[in-house]
């Protein structure tokens, strides 16, 4: 998760040496006494010939500084590796070495600043792939995208002849294309947004307000090698189709018809299986799996027949099996005559040193729907492969 921007808090965590090499690189503080200062102390001396100057010199470090902020998280380090390793894996050991997050983001904005532009806006996307604005569909042609300037331009024209005409904004577009060593192709889609007169401060201090037009993002990321094509942008269906039919005519050279997102359909009926055990990757550091709540319903029947069953925390796996076979008893049912519907199960991960033990709460439900998109990378990464494992998911 991204940290709250604090100035001396950044300060304190970026080493010194970084920071001089940040500032006398930009022809600033150079007469300060770097090397008397300390690491992880005396950064009031830094902070204060950093306020000292000039107005436009200390905003752009400022927002330097936001960027490294933005960029020092799971998205972020995940991307400057996955650069090093095609570009520079000779020092991808130094960017390891660094102690902290910030430290990582300074030392690769200094070594790689082209990289980093790059690196910043593949973690934009990955962190954007799995929220709620993010949609996917499958069943394209599994060809590699050949990626040509005609081929920008001809998706940028789709773009305004669709927003234009139909929100009076987008008359302006910019397409970044880049291509990531997994084989996907990254489209980052650039567009003027309606105007806006935000209040701003002039160089004496005084408000005023200003006709602008801010830009707005559609990014579109195909993953020719499996077929499927990821749409970010804000909006529902009656946006996504003509986005995704405009992609796919200029750069796929394809028509394509309406369709749903992309979404894995669950089996849940393993946890009706006596021996099913809850497999896990033991790289994965799970402690424990628990099932805390099932739902069924009979195949044949009325929704009335909706059942459940939730268990406590001290229930182990044989008594919750013997339970749910109770209750399947005394219904006169058989696992076959019943379909689960949703289930409810608890990871723990083992605990790391000091800290206690992680908690995951996975909630699943037929035909499609799970809490997966709100989880931490790291956790949701550890759910899909539990998931599979599980035969949850219909390949």
């Amino acid at each position: 998760m991204t940290q709250q921007f604090a100035p001396r808090r950044i300060l304190r965590q970026i080493s010194i040496a970084l920071l001089q090499q940040f500032f006398t690189g930009r022809g600033e503080l150079c007469s300060l006494p770097w090397d008397e200062l300390k690491e992880g102390r005396r950064i009031e001396p830094i902070y204060d010939a950093w306020q000292q100057l000039p107005d436009e010199r200390r905003c752009q470090v400022q927002a330097i500084f936001r960027k490294l902020v933005a960029a020092a998280d799971e998205h972020g380090l995940r991307a400057f590796a996955e650069l090093l390793r095609v570009h520079d894996p000779d020092n991808a050991w130094k960017l390891a070495a660094c102690k902290t997050r910030l430290n990582k983001a300074m030392w690769f904005y200094l070594e790689y600043p082209q990289l980093f532009d790059q690196a910043t806006l593949f973690a934009q996307a990955d962190a954007l792939s799995g929220g709620r604005f993010a949609v996917r569909r499958n069943s394209l042609p599994k060809r590699p995208i050949h990626v040509t300037p005609e081929v920008t331009n001809a998706l940028a024209r789709s773009l305004t002849e669709h927003f234009w005409p139909n929100e009076l904004r987008g008359q302006h577009c910019r397409i970044d294309h880049y291509s990531r060593p997994d084989g996907s192709e990254y489209f980052f889609a650039q567009l003027d947004n309606w105007a806006d007169s935000p209040l701003e401060f002039d160089e004496d201090g005084r408000t005023e307000s200003r006709p602008r037009r801010f830009a707005f993002d559609v990014l579109f990321v195909a993953h020719p090698q499996q077929g499927t094509l990821e749409l970010v942008t804000r909006g529902g269906r009656e946006t996504h189709y003509p986005l995704q039919q405009a992609f796919c005519r200029a750069v796929l050279s394809l028509d394509v018809e309406p369709c749903d997102p992309l979404k894995p359909v669950f089996n849940l009926q393993s946890l009706l299986d006596p021996d099913f055990t809850f497999p896990t990757d033991p790289a994965d550091g799970i402690a424990r799996v628990r099932l805390v709540r099932i739902y069924w319903l009979p195949n044949y029947g009325s929704r009335d027949d909706f059942l459940q069953r939730g268990f406590s925390q001290y229930v182990d796996r044989p008594k919750w099996v013997q339970k749910i076979q109770r209750l399947l008893q005394a219904e006169g049912y058989t696992a076959v005559d019943v379909t689960v519907k949703k289930a409810l199960v608890e990871l723990t991960l083992m605990a790391k040193g000091v800290k206690s033990p992680e908690i995951i709460r996975l909630n699943v439900s037929l035909p499609s729907w799970s809490n997966l998109a709100s989880l931490a990378d790291e956790h949701r990464e550890i759910a899909e492969r539990c998931f599979r494992l599980w035969g949850w998911i219909c390949e």
